[in-house]
């Protein structure tokens, strides 16, 4: 950047700093992407599970994003300080964090599809022990248990 500078080159530096903001802000747009991802699963999840939504965890969301930004403006601030070197082209710091955030986003999805997968294999089962009741009576008591079961999880 000081070379496009000492140069006067206006249009260069115009064009040089237009393609790092333009990575930046694609960066951020991608980390916010991916933690709403990963708080869209967490309530599939979450009621796959038969838990409640609780606003404690979205205030955990809200916060994991707020120490997301932070980082990012540490990273930016590294960026823009390298800039001033010849060597250093591009925001490569903000790039290697939001690759490396996206990836833990990527991490807690998979965990948690996998947490509705597991919740979803038990409704097969709970229908098969239904079915293969010996009696109208044996059938209640199933799905009886089954209303206390999902009476205790915290959801009606």
């Amino acid at each position: 950047m000081l070379e496009l500078i000492q140069q006067e080159n206006w249009h260069g530096l115009t064009v040089y700093v237009a393609v790092c903001v333009a990575i930046v802000l694609i960066c951020w747009v991608f980390l916010a992407m991916a933690t709403f991802i990963d708080m869209y699963y967490g309530r599939k999840a979450a009621k796959a599970a038969g838990e409640g939504l609780r606003s404690r965890k979205y205030r955990r969301t809200f916060n994991k994003i707020g120490d997301y930004i932070r980082v990012m403006v540490f990273a930016l601030m590294f960026d823009f300080l390298a800039g001033l070197f010849t060597w250093y082209v591009a925001p490569f710091a903000t790039v290697v964090y939001t690759i490396s955030a996206v990836l833990i986003e990527f991490v807690s999805v998979r965990e948690k599809l996998q947490k509705i997968k597991v919740n979803a294999a038990e409704v097969p089962d709970i229908i098969r022990q239904i079915v293969q009741a010996a009696s109208a009576k044996d059938a209640e008591k199933i799905v009886e248990l089954i209303t206390n079961k999902h009476s205790e999880n915290g959801t009606d």
